[in-house]
């Protein structure tokens, strides 16, 4: 897809994938820039969702090792949540196949503002609670975090994280560990059914993936605090920018 300007359109994938990165690290995210990047550049949404995987792998692979070779990744836990994930993952890929490209815009479009309002709400601290553990209930979430990640995966980190620190009983790194090993099996998962299907544009996946690597090191490295306002205020304005432009051209408005 990515005919014409093609070095320069792939150029700003780079930079998008930079920013998602730092996102990812500093706020959390990043596929809400990714994926509506990609539609942006001329990629059809099913299309556009599939090559996404590409850099979720690429990423979490990154990250997985690091959490893993520092001891904080809970490896059996992870393992264990896979089971009632990858069916999941199996079912919410087969329905983002199946949508149509138009609903799938203003699902897109709906979804992407529904998770923005969760981002900018008070964030989640320390609230003096002590976290509790329901391996029940949390098994069952995965399934329908599998569902969701399976689907479309923007914003489904903070869900994750969110179930792993409430039902699971997990400290915020550990609970992160855990959100990147389980997202980089997900998405391998889903990146496998979104190839077979012909949806998946390996050489935007790859440089997008490129740049959440180095945006990513770069937002763990230079680990800037103040950093994090500009960071949101570029996240409401880019997210809220593509959702209009999804949902005008779902209805032929643009």
């Amino acid at each position: 897809m990515l005919e014409g300007f093609q070095p320069l359109r792939l150029i700003l994938l780079l930079l998008a994938g930079g920013v998602a990165g730092f996102i990812n690290v500093n706020a959390g995210g990043g596929s809400l820039i990714t994926l509506p990047a990609l539609i942006f550049l001329g990629l059809p949404t099913t299309v556009a969702n599939a090559t996404n995987r590409v850099g979720l792998v690429l990423q979490n692979s990154v990250s997985s090792a690091t959490f893993a070779r520092r001891g904080r990744l809970p490896l059996r836990l992870g393992l264990l949540l896979l089971l009632p994930s990858l069916p999941g993952a199996w079912l919410g890929t087969r329905i983002a196949l199946d949508l149509n490209e138009v609903w799938f815009r203003r699902i897109l479009a709906v979804i992407l503002l529904l998770v923005l309002y969760i981002i900018l709400r008070k964030r989640g601290g320390s609230s003096g609670e002590a976290p509790t553990r329901h391996p029940v209930l949390l098994a069952l979430s995965y399934f329908f975090l599998g569902i969701y990640a399976g689907v479309i995966q923007a914003g489904a980190g903070f869900l994750i994280i969110a179930a792993l620190a409430r039902l699971g009983g997990l400290d915020l790194v550990r609970a992160n560990a855990t959100k990147v090993f389980t997202v980089l099996f997900l998405q391998v998962f889903a990146l496998i059914i979104f190839w077979h299907a012909g949806q998946v544009r390996w050489l935007p996946g790859i440089v997008l993936g490129g740049g959440t690597m180095l945006g990513g090191y770069l937002g763990t490295h230079l680990q800037v605090q103040r950093g994090e306002k500009w960071v949101r205020r570029l996240l409401v304005v880019c997210v809220v920018a593509f959702a209009i432009k999804l949902v005008a051209e779902s209805f032929h408005l643009s």
